[in-house]
């Protein structure tokens, strides 16, 4: 957590320059989640005004309230999207329904659940890779414990990450490649006796009647 008092700095991106005043006695928390996080950063100009001098002097920790004030400006909300996947997983115990927002985009899939102070039981987050690929995530601003499942191409459970701490910047990763990476409440997976191996479906073929808000179908050839 850092804590920054009314300052501004400039923010350099590849294309543009973002100006972003910070409030008096606003509290930061952070920025985070794999995928090279921050890696636009080009800032040189890392400044904070000396009232006594009267002009601006270099700031301390600046890469790191860099970092932070970039995603509070660029991805300010932690609300969850509107729009939700169907998704079920098959299990030794029986089918678990879920429903679940998309991270597609690069952006999205840096912010993923960042910020977040609650998951309901039957919601998530999916993180498709495409094409398929070794992902590594950690929780760096992520302030809930989450459990990640690691889906290999024909579906089933490559590898899960069982209720990580919140914060953690220790890497978390199948090893091999995946279709992609589901987010669940800390503790879920055991809760419901998910396992490595249980198959996962999503889209269309993951409801009754094969409707889907979302474009976005997953569908194993075989399933339990």
């Amino acid at each position: 957590m850092i804590r920054a008092d009314a300052f501004r700095v400039k923010l350099h991106t590849e294309n543009r320059m973002l100006s972003v005043l910070q409030p008096h006695n606003m509290t930061v928390v952070g920025h985070g989640r794999d995928h090279q996080a921050g890696r636009h950063i080009l800032d040189h100009q890392r400044m904070i005004p000396d009232g006594r001098k009267g002009r601006w002097q270099p700031l301390e920790n600046a890469d790191a309230i860099m970092a932070d004030l970039r995603y509070l400006a660029m991805h300010q909300a932690a609300a969850p999207q509107g729009a939700l996947l169907p998704l079920v997983i098959h299990t030794a115990k029986g089918v678990h329904r879920f429903d679940v927002e998309v991270a597609r985009t690069e952006a999205e899939q840096e912010q993923g659940l960042m910020f977040r102070k609650a998951l309901d039981a039957d919601k998530g987050m999916l993180f498709p890779m495409e094409p398929p690929r070794t992902a590594s995530f950690w929780m760096k601003n992520t302030i809930i414990p989450l459990d990640m499942l690691f889906i290999h191409t024909d579906g089933t459970i490559a590898f899960i990450g069982a209720n990580v701490a919140p914060y953690s910047r220790e890497p978390v990763s199948a090893g091999v490649p995946v279709v992609a990476v589901l987010e669940l409440r800390g503790g879920r997976a055991a809760e419901l006796g998910i396992k490595e191996g249980d198959r996962l479906s999503w889209g269309k073929c993951a409801t009754t009647d094969g409707k889907s808000a979302i474009d976005l179908d997953f569908c194993p050839t075989t399933a339990r």
